[in-house]
């Protein structure tokens, strides 16, 4: 699993080895600045496209292998929201400080047994459920939208009793 960088007349300027993972790199999400997101299903980092190399070394994934990743733009892109095979979604502090971390910092409500792809909007993330290949509903119509609010979590989302 690597990532290869190109200048703009198209001649490459390196390549770099992120993740000795089978499968390699899934997907690259657009971050802060010249760096993207990268995740593979078991870890995910930060690339730095101007120094040709990964910014920390990554940070392992939850339990369940990940499907998709967005950055939370309003924490500097210091967040990473990563949706699980599994449906959860879950939020990933990718700093403390100035130093480096991979703190779990939230978990959303389980809401979808499919996976979801996801989506910076505002302060918001959207989830757009994907079946997995080989499950049989590719051709189904999924017609869901899920809105997760990260200031509502933030906020303390589930900590005050029951009206």
């Amino acid at each position: 699993g690597g990532i290869s960088v190109y200048s703009h007349r198209g001649f490459l300027r390196g390549r770099v080895r992120v993740t000795e993972e089978e499968g390699g790199v899934k997907g690259l999400v657009k971050s802060q600045g010249n760096s993207v997101l990268f995740y593979s299903t078991g870890s995910f980092g930060h690339f730095s496209v101007n120094n040709v190399d990964l910014l920390y070394p990554p940070c392992p994934g939850p339990s369940s292998p990940i499907f998709h990743a967005a950055v939370d733009v309003s924490y500097s892109a210091s967040r990473a929201i990563l949706a699980l095979e599994d449906g959860d979604v879950v939020v990933v502090n990718t700093a403390r400080g100035k130093s480096r971390a991979c703190d779990l910092a939230l978990k959303f409500p389980h809401v979808s047994a499919l996976p979801l792809r996801l989506h910076g909007f505002l302060d918001y993330i959207v989830g757009v459920p994907e079946p997995l290949p080989g499950l049989g509903l590719e051709g189904d119509d999924i017609a869901d939208l899920f809105f997760f609010n990260l200031a509502a979590m933030d906020a303390g989302y589930g900590i005050a009793p029951s009206r």
